[in-house]
């Protein structure tokens, strides 16, 4: 969903960008032919280039989230996969935990509660951290 919500905000903010040209080629030649006033023009075409630049701004914007989105997809399809490759065998061995886990931290020692815990954080590859 959030890839064809993505792609339609972009097709939405491209035929913007290509209507805002045109229309600032008409007020170019309006202007030119003496149709209208320079006042006009003036206010007309800064309203036109500043919503110009704005939209290109939030399209290379959808641009870099649209590619974040579909490497997401791509990397939980492939962990997905790694999964139920595994799980048929049900054992868990040293070529599994290689391709699930990307770092292990291990924190130092502190106290909760009276009592000795260290944290451990496991990124995997695909997904990151849980």
């Amino acid at each position: 969903n959030d890839i064809k919500s993505i792609k339609q905000q972009l097709a939405y903010s491209n035929k913007r960008i290509a209507e805002l040209d045109k229309l600032i080629e008409n007020l170019y030649i309006d202007k030119v032919n003496g149709t209208i006033p320079q006042s006009a023009f003036d206010r007309l075409v800064q309203k036109y280039e500043a919503e110009h630049t704005e939209l290109a701004e939030k399209t290379a914007a959808l641009k870099i989230k649209l590619e974040e989105t579909a490497k997401v997809k791509d990397d939980v399809g492939r962990w997905i996969e790694i999964m139920k490759s595994y799980m048929k065998s049900g054992e868990i061995d040293r070529t599994l935990l290689i391709s699930l886990i990307d770092t292990i931290t291990v924190g130092e020692v502190h106290e909760e509660n009276g009592e000795k815990v260290r944290d451990v954080k496991i990124k995997y590859n695909f997904i990151g951290e849980i």
